[in-house]
């Protein structure tokens, strides 16, 4: 099988409000439609774009996170 594209990327955080102020800040990521699941999180999305490129897994022990880490990426 060959990757034609790269659908999104997934980070985890312990501080929703504080991840999505940097992401809006720094690379001009903005909250859209996400389904309702039953942990909280965000997906963000470029302007202008319909598809979300950096899901946001929230709700996890600073313990069990290490920075700059990626959870996973899709292709």
């Amino acid at each position: 099988m060959t990757a034609t594209a790269v659908n999104h990327f997934t980070i985890l955080t312990d501080d929703l409000p504080t991840t999505l102020e940097f992401y809006a800040e720094f690379l001009g990521l903005e909250p859209g439609p996400r389904p309702a699941f039953t942990f909280p999180g965000a997906w963000l999305y470029a302007k202008n774009s319909n598809a979300p490129i950096l899901h946001i897994v929230a709700g996890r022990e600073r313990s069990r996170l290490v920075p700059g880490v990626i959870d996973h990426m899709a292709f």
